[in-house]
């Protein structure tokens, strides 16, 4: 019982390091991983050896078999070559054939003058398992280079179109992520490439939800086609990205302004949340007020998103008072978001707004409020924690003021 525990608990460890790791290298401790659980549960080990380039990729079988190599485990080895042998005459048999979908076994296995057959002898010792009955060696490895070109001619490989200097046909829907970021230089600055790839980056972006979206702005290595990209998809789902806050919170942020009162701790916890806020109601035209010892205006009617994430980045000022008057004077619409950590029962007195504050007890709703003080600020205290959760325990306070 304990020894199938320990078998059970390592294949969790292993299953969990797969679906964590976004590229094909994982560190060597995982594929040592999988021998020791070969040893302790063969049947185990198998169940997961079998399925790993659903995980993972099939790339991950050469990194194992250096494993197996490095520690002289050669049953486990003999098993994969039988396993990818297997595959590879599966493809090659069924490549005609419409309905069949190929692997993707023929991207990542190793050619004659790869490092990987050098490394393992690849080719050489899979020969028993993949074509036994072809003894010379030179005939076997043309058949072997025929089979795998093949097999990437139907695949529509990346590499190969570079290599052909095709790039015009290349589809990026099936490019890996790792093959565009290596070669994203040559793809977009070639003419005959750089509108498809526009036009995938553009799907790509709003396919992004709201949180993915607002977080991946932060990222400074994007390119200039990306963020051109990137633009343009927040233009399309700016509508559903205010429906989406509109829904949660009964806050508008269309004809609004922004007044931004964030601690240190706030800021740099909350940045992508409080950047979503900042670039959507910039680009409605509404001013963003920071709060500083003389309270400034960050935007200045630009909309550039990038921009407004640079300036944003670079400009926490914190300030112990609120000058409500200049906050006023600065803000031109009619609705003012005030977004405050310091917002609550103890603390309200000490933020120095020259109005009166009315509470729920005073008012019933809100309709009551703008009807008994039409021509005041109003103030309406209110923590959207419970129910926040695109942007959780950001949002402390609307202040809406009629002109």
């Amino acid at each position: 019982m304990f020894k199938n525990n320990n078998a059970q608990t390592l294949a969790l460890n292993i299953r969990n390091n797969f679906e964590k790791s976004k590229y094909p290298t994982k560190p060597s401790y995982v594929y040592q991983n999988i021998i020791t659980l070969f040893k302790i549960d063969e049947s185990l080990a198998m169940e997961f050896i079998n399925n790993m380039y659903k995980f993972g990729y099939w790339k991950d079988y050469l990194y194992l078999l250096c494993a197996t190599k490095k520690c002289n485990e050669k049953r486990l080895a003999m098993i994969i070559y039988d396993l990818l042998a297997k595959q590879l005459l599966r493809d090659y048999k069924n490549s005609s054939n419409k309905n069949y979908r190929i692997s993707l076994l023929a991207k990542w296995i190793p050619r004659e003058k790869g490092s990987y057959n050098k490394k393992l002898n690849f080719i050489h010792t899979i020969k028993p398992f993949l074509l036994p009955d072809i003894e010379d060696m030179k005939s076997y490895k043309r058949q072997y280079r025929i089979m795998v070109a093949s097999l990437n001619k139907k695949l529509d490989t990346t590499e190969i179109k570079l290599s052909a200097k095709q790039l015009d046909k290349i589809n990026f829907d099936n490019v890996h992520s790792t093959c565009l970021k290596k070669n994203m230089n040559t793809f977009k600055n070639n003419e005959d490439s750089k509108i498809a790839l526009s036009n995938f980056l553009f799907k790509k972006f709003v396919s992004y939800d709201y949180n993915r979206f607002f977080k991946n702005i932060l990222n400074t290595n994007l390119n200039d086609l990306e963020k051109l990209a990137y633009t343009n998809a927040f233009y399309l789902n700016r509508n559903d990205f205010c429906k989406k806050i509109y829904n949660i919170s009964k806050v508008s942020l269309k004809s609004a302004d922004l007044f931004l009162d964030i601690n240190k701790k706030k800021y740099d916890t909350k940045l992508s949340e409080i950047l979503s806020l900042v670039i959507l109601v910039s680009s409605y035209g509404g001013k963003v007020i920071i709060n500083s010892n003389i309270p400034f205006v960050l935007n200045q009617d630009e909309k550039n998103i990038f921009e407004l994430r640079d300036k944003l980045c670079g400009s926490f000022i914190y300030s112990k008072n609120i000058d409500s008057d200049k906050v006023i004077k600065l803000s031109k619409k009619k609705k003012l978001i005030v977004i405050s950590d310091r917002w609550n029962d103890s603390t309200k007195n000490y933020i120095n707004w020259d109005f009166d504050i009315p509470t729920k007890k005073n008012f019933t709703s809100r309709r009551e409020i703008n009807n008994k003080i039409l021509n005041k600020i109003v103030v309406e205290p209110k923590c959207y924690s419970e129910y926040w959760y695109t942007i959780p325990t950001i949002i402390y306070g609307v202040m809406t003021y009629l002109l």
